[in-house]
């Protein structure tokens, strides 16, 4: 899933704690000197949380921000949500109690997305990570057997560290990512499998997506890790509607028209019907209902963690 992709978040400075007397709630400062002054997180998600302050000074910015408990949700386009419906939206707007750091990343496979994981986890810690990788394990390779606009995307993305796992290896991959990721952080994981590549589901692409998802789910059990089987609902709802065989159109459509006419939901949910889909504008990215699927199975599990308020 390949959409342009947006900044990535940079490291989080250090913060000083106070108390507000007004409201009684602990406030962080954060100082940000001029020379290095940046937005904490490049997030449109988080640039709108109403409990971000800018103020100016002389000789920097100070962030004021109310403490929340973090959720970060790390991925490719479907996260990031740039081409399609941004599903982490939908969670925001069910949990506001909550800060929600997105940083999908269009493109990016299991490979990138850890290693963009692991690098945030050295400078900042968060309550729950939701992580969603592996379309573009599939779909990278899909490219290079494409024309030669698709083939030059696949090369570009290797180039830039988003490189595609054999589904044969993915699930080794997976675990020792985790378990490296384990010693970074005391976050609750939550790993999601993956929605449909395609919205036919005995095609060869979604065989791939099946031996990937029973991977996910395995090696959730084993280190412990929380599952949002968004795969399994995708499927069942799959299974109760006739959908075309359209999948990621060409070059142009995929990299420039689809971004453009799926930033509204109504021009989305137009986008699906046109090509007689349901529940994703092209077959991968995600529409409004594709959007509930995962909002939905990502609240479920949250809510079923311990110590989720």
């Amino acid at each position: 899933m390949y959409a342009a992709p947006s900044a990535i978040a940079t490291s989080l400075p250090r913060c000083t704690l106070a108390p507000d007397g007004r409201s009684g709630r602990t406030t962080a400062y954060i100082w940000l000197a001029p020379a290095v002054a940046r937005p904490i997180f490049c997030s449109a998600t988080l640039r709108k949380t109403s409990d971000i302050r800018n103020r100016s000074t002389k000789s920097g910015q100070i962030w004021r921000c109310t403490m929340k408990r973090k959720i970060l949700y790390v991925g490719d386009s479907i996260t990031e949500g740039i081409s399609g419906v941004n599903y982490v939206k939908y969670i925001e707007k069910e949990l506001p109690n909550y800060l929600h750091i997105n940083q999908g990343l269009g493109g990016d496979t299991l490979l990138g997305i850890s290693n963009r994981l692991m690098s945030l986890l050295k400078n900042e810690d968060f309550n729950y990570i939701v992580f969603e990788a592996g379309h573009n394990d599939i779909i990278i390779p899909y490219f290079e057997e494409q024309g030669l606009l698709l083939k030059m995307t696949a090369k570009k993305l290797r180039a830039r560290g988003s490189i595609p796992t054999d589904i044969n290896n993915f699930k080794e991959l997976l675990e020792n990512k985790i378990r490296e990721i384990k010693k970074l952080t005391n976050a609750e994981i939550i790993l999601t499998t993956l929605s449909c590549i395609g919205e036919v589901l005995n095609s060869d692409l979604n065989n791939k997506r099946a031996v990937i998802n029973t991977s996910i789910k395995e090696v959730a059990k084993k280190y412990e890790c929380k599952i949002a089987n968004v795969g399994d609902a995708f499927d069942a709802k799959l299974r109760s509607v006739d959908s075309g065989d359209y999948l990621l159109g060409g070059f142009f459509k995929l990299m420039l028209f689809d971004p453009i006419f799926s930033r509204r939901i109504k021009w989305a949910e137009k986008l699906s019907r046109h090509r007689k889909l349901y529940f994703t504008i092209d077959g991968v990215h995600i529409n409004g209902e594709g959007a509930k699927i995962y909002a939905n199975k990502i609240i479920e599990t949250l809510r079923g963690c311990p110590d989720f308020v």
